[in-house]
């Protein structure tokens, strides 16, 4: 890791180990004992929900749904009661008969640590669960200033760092949410063309819970009007989290799989890497992991895994190690 990052070898976070002060106000499970409280919880899905969990996401093994997802579904199930249950006791308080304020979930972490994969795997359970409650899922990516607007600013090459981003954009979408407006609209982005996509974007409505996933989840964003946090909105946030040479492989398998997929989508942005030799690749996506996506993660994404409920730590093939749970 670079040494102009962190000049002081003592202040530079690791992944995968959270440093003894920040540790010490988690509750921590090791894969075993994390199995253990998964026998605790009642799972909130039945046998028929999980098989169909499966089948639309045949990528996860079915022992990390059931060790792993269902225990953590768990957990949540209990935030997400606990919230509408706050809700409905200030409403009464306040003689209002309004729905409770839309839940939402936030997951961090570095590129590549899988937390779109996370997402949609809550995405799937969560509204499974006894209320069938509406789940939208929404990442921050669409959120980036589209490709010419970067290029304008001279800042292409600081992509995911926190000023490549409409901080008020993203902002004033998560207000909306929590104030339950319902013509609330997502912008996305499109991995196809490695850039925003043009348009209005698409209609969230007026979701139970709302998971919104991406670096800068736990990051404080700079707006015109000053310091925000994403967070302050939250009210659960998951961060990703893995060694860091296990990252770096983790970013190089995707970019060959999404090379491989564009070989014949011409206007795929990875369509040009489709016929370079494959030493050659790794050495151009090596040198952009480390002159920008690692940097980015020292610099900005690590230093917010302090702020998280709860801390995944994964090892070899995606597979949890332990959970961290703020006590």
């Amino acid at each position: 890791m670079s040494e102009e990052i962190y000049h002081n070898q003592d202040k530079r976070p690791e992944n995968g180990v959270m440093p003894e002060h920040q540790a010490a106000v988690y509750d921590r499970f090791e894969r075993d004992n994390w199995l253990v409280l998964g026998t605790l919880l009642c799972s909130p899905l039945s046998h028929d929900d999980t098989e169909e969990v499966l089948r639309k996401n045949p990528a996860i093994a079915q022992s990390e749904l059931t060790e792993v997802y269902l225990p953590l579904t768990g957990v949540l199930q209990l935030f997400y009661e606990a919230h509408r249950s706050r809700s409905g006791a200030v409403g009464r308080l306040l003689r209002r008969d309004t729905r409770p304020s839309t839940f939402i979930l936030g997951i961090a972490g570095s590129v590549a640590a899988g937390k779109t994969t996370t997402a949609e795997i809550l995405r799937l359970l969560l509204e499974k669960l006894p209320s069938r409650p509406k789940v939208s899922l929404v990442s921050t990516d669409g959120f980036l200033y589209p490709g010419k607007e970067l290029t304008r600013r001279g800042i292409m090459d600081r992509k995911g760092f926190p000023e490549s981003y409409d901080a008020e954009k993203i902002i004033d979408f998560v207000r909306r949410i929590k104030a339950g407006e319902k013509d609330v609209r997502a912008p996305l982005y499109s991995h196809e063309t490695y850039d925003t996509v043009e348009g209005p974007g698409v209609p969230v409505g007026s979701p139970d819970i709302l998971i919104i996933e991406g670096i800068n989840v736990l990051e404080c964003l700079r707006t015109d009007a000053g310091a925000s946090e994403l967070m302050d909105f939250t009210d659960f946030s998951i961060y990703l989290d893995a060694p860091e040479p296990l990252l770096r492989k983790w970013f190089l398998d995707r970019f060959l799989r999404l090379r491989e997929d564009a070989r014949d989508t011409p206007e795929a942005y990875f369509h040009k890497f489709a016929d370079m030799p494959v030493e050659k690749c790794l050495e151009i996506e090596t040198g952009i992991w480390e002159s920008i996506d690692l940097k980015n993660l020292m610099e900005n994404i690590l230093p917010s895994r302090e702020r998280a409920d709860l801390v995944l730590t994964k090892g070899q093939d995606h597979k949890l190690v332990r959970v961290m749970i703020r006590n």
